[in-house]
């Protein structure tokens, strides 16, 4: 991956995303592939779900890039249609609230609910 400089993120719908699923895979793979996870190649190559989630009406994403275009994070997700108790037990958990796999942080984590920078950002 990509060393760390300047670092621009691009907010996606779901069909840029799944064109640059080639940029998701790899920070997918880089985040997932120390332990406990330890996923192989073979893990990574069946980023299955990645396509079938992106055709959902309110799928966002986003994919952080360094000078060189290299991707170095990600976050992707559902936005919720209505917010409180309710909302959240009515929706998949995986995707309730976005995730970022940026390899800076200690694994997976929420994204800040503001929409905003990762905490594991400087």
């Amino acid at each position: 991956m990509a060393q760390q400089g300047i670092i621009a993120a691009e907010r996606m719908d779901g069909s840029a995303a799944l064109r640059a699923v080639d940029g998701f895979k790899l920070v997918y793979a880089e985040a997932f592939a120390e332990p406990p996870y330890d996923e192989t190649e073979d893990d990574v190559a069946a980023f299955r779900r990645f396509p079938v989630q992106v055709r959902n009406r309110t799928f966002r994403a986003a994919l952080a890039r360094a000078e060189d275009g290299g991707p170095i994070g990600m976050a992707y997700g559902h936005r919720l249609g209505r917010t409180g108790p309710a909302a959240v037990r009515r929706a998949d958990h995986r995707s309730a609230s976005p995730t970022c796999t940026c390899p800076r942080s200690e694994g997976v984590h929420d994204v800040s609910p503001g929409g905003g920078a990762c905490s594991a950002s400087p």
